[in-house]
Protein backbone atom coordinates (compact mmCIF):
# COMPACT_ATOMS: atom_id res chain seq x y z
CA UNK A 1 0.00 0.00 0.00
CA UNK A 2 1.12 3.21 0.83
CA UNK A 3 0.12 7.01 0.11
CA UNK A 4 -0.06 7.15 -3.74
CA UNK A 5 2.74 9.19 -5.56
CA UNK A 6 5.17 8.28 -2.55
CA UNK A 7 7.89 6.72 -3.20
CA UNK A 8 8.74 3.63 -5.49
CA UNK A 9 9.63 4.20 -8.73
CA UNK A 10 8.13 6.70 -11.15
CA UNK A 11 5.41 5.71 -13.60
CA UNK A 12 6.62 4.87 -16.93
CA UNK A 13 3.66 5.92 -19.05
CA UNK A 14 3.74 3.57 -21.28
CA UNK A 15 0.82 4.11 -23.36
CA UNK A 16 0.47 7.91 -22.96
CA UNK A 17 2.33 8.07 -26.88
CA UNK A 18 -0.06 8.76 -29.36
CA UNK A 19 -0.21 5.74 -31.55
CA UNK A 20 -1.16 4.02 -28.13
CA UNK A 21 -3.49 6.11 -27.14
CA UNK A 22 -5.44 5.77 -30.84
CA UNK A 23 -5.29 2.12 -30.63
CA UNK A 24 -6.44 2.12 -27.07
CA UNK A 25 -9.68 5.12 -28.19
CA UNK A 26 -10.40 2.31 -31.60
CA UNK A 27 -10.65 -0.58 -29.28
CA UNK A 28 -12.38 1.31 -26.00
CA UNK A 29 -15.33 -0.71 -27.15
CA UNK A 30 -14.04 -4.05 -26.86
CA UNK A 31 -10.81 -3.80 -24.96
CA UNK A 32 -12.54 -5.40 -21.57
CA UNK A 33 -13.83 -8.41 -23.58
CA UNK A 34 -9.96 -8.49 -25.22
CA UNK A 35 -8.24 -8.56 -22.23
CA UNK A 36 -10.65 -11.00 -20.56
CA UNK A 37 -10.83 -13.17 -23.60
CA UNK A 38 -6.93 -13.17 -23.04
CA UNK A 39 -6.94 -14.70 -19.46
CA UNK A 40 -8.00 -18.24 -19.69
CA UNK A 41 -5.70 -19.12 -22.82
CA UNK A 42 -2.70 -17.44 -20.80
CA UNK A 43 -3.83 -19.63 -17.66
CA UNK A 44 0.17 -20.32 -15.94
CA UNK A 45 1.67 -18.48 -18.40
CA UNK A 46 3.88 -15.44 -17.68
CA UNK A 47 2.23 -12.40 -18.48
CA UNK A 48 3.82 -11.54 -22.13
CA UNK A 49 1.19 -14.46 -22.70
CA UNK A 50 -1.51 -11.88 -22.11
CA UNK A 51 0.33 -8.88 -23.52
CA UNK A 52 0.73 -10.30 -27.30
CA UNK A 53 -2.65 -11.85 -26.59
CA UNK A 54 -3.91 -8.55 -26.69
CA UNK A 55 -1.64 -6.82 -29.49
CA UNK A 56 -3.49 -9.39 -31.61
CA UNK A 57 -6.88 -7.14 -31.22
CA UNK A 58 -5.44 -3.53 -30.23
CA UNK A 59 -1.88 -2.52 -32.21
CA UNK A 60 -0.36 -1.18 -28.92
CA UNK A 61 3.33 -1.17 -28.18
CA UNK A 62 5.27 -3.63 -26.66
CA UNK A 63 5.33 -1.53 -23.66
CA UNK A 64 1.83 -0.67 -23.35
CA UNK A 65 0.78 -4.09 -24.06
CA UNK A 66 3.32 -5.00 -21.13
CA UNK A 67 1.12 -3.21 -18.30
CA UNK A 68 -1.79 -4.93 -19.47
CA UNK A 69 -0.14 -8.27 -18.98
CA UNK A 70 1.24 -7.12 -15.40
CA UNK A 71 -2.44 -6.27 -14.22
CA UNK A 72 -3.75 -9.62 -15.30
CA UNK A 73 -1.00 -11.07 -13.66
CA UNK A 74 -1.21 -9.15 -10.45
CA UNK A 75 -5.17 -9.76 -10.63
CA UNK A 76 -4.23 -13.72 -10.64
CA UNK A 77 -1.69 -13.24 -7.59
CA UNK A 78 -4.05 -10.82 -5.46
CA UNK A 79 -7.82 -11.95 -6.58
CA UNK A 80 -8.21 -15.24 -7.76
CA UNK A 81 -10.71 -16.51 -5.76
CA UNK A 82 -13.55 -13.15 -6.28
CA UNK A 83 -12.41 -13.14 -9.40
CA UNK A 84 -12.65 -16.92 -10.51
CA UNK A 85 -15.95 -16.67 -9.24
CA UNK A 86 -17.27 -13.39 -11.67
CA UNK A 87 -14.37 -12.23 -13.45
CA UNK A 88 -16.37 -9.34 -14.73
CA UNK A 89 -18.01 -8.96 -11.04
CA UNK A 90 -17.93 -6.38 -8.42
CA UNK A 91 -16.07 -8.18 -5.78
CA UNK A 92 -13.21 -8.85 -8.38
CA UNK A 93 -13.34 -5.27 -9.47
CA UNK A 94 -13.22 -3.71 -6.05
CA UNK A 95 -9.89 -6.30 -5.54
CA UNK A 96 -8.15 -5.37 -8.69
CA UNK A 97 -9.10 -1.84 -8.00
CA UNK A 98 -7.33 -2.16 -4.22
CA UNK A 99 -4.34 -4.19 -5.67
CA UNK A 100 -3.68 -3.46 -9.02
CA UNK A 101 -5.62 -0.33 -10.45
CA UNK A 102 -2.62 1.83 -9.03
CA UNK A 103 0.45 -0.31 -10.71
CA UNK A 104 -1.15 -0.20 -14.21
CA UNK A 105 -2.05 3.56 -14.02
CA UNK A 106 2.21 3.90 -12.82
CA UNK A 107 2.64 1.34 -16.20
CA UNK A 108 0.29 2.50 -18.47
CA UNK A 109 0.00 6.03 -17.61
CA UNK A 110 -3.68 6.04 -19.11
CA UNK A 111 -6.37 4.46 -16.07
CA UNK A 112 -7.99 1.24 -16.52
CA UNK A 113 -10.59 0.84 -18.29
Amino acid sequence: GGEPGMGGEPGMGACTNAADQAALDAAADTLGDTVEGCILPCLGQPASCVASCVQMSAPISDGCAACFGSVVECTFTNCALPCAADAMGAECATCRAENCDDGFRDCAGVDPR
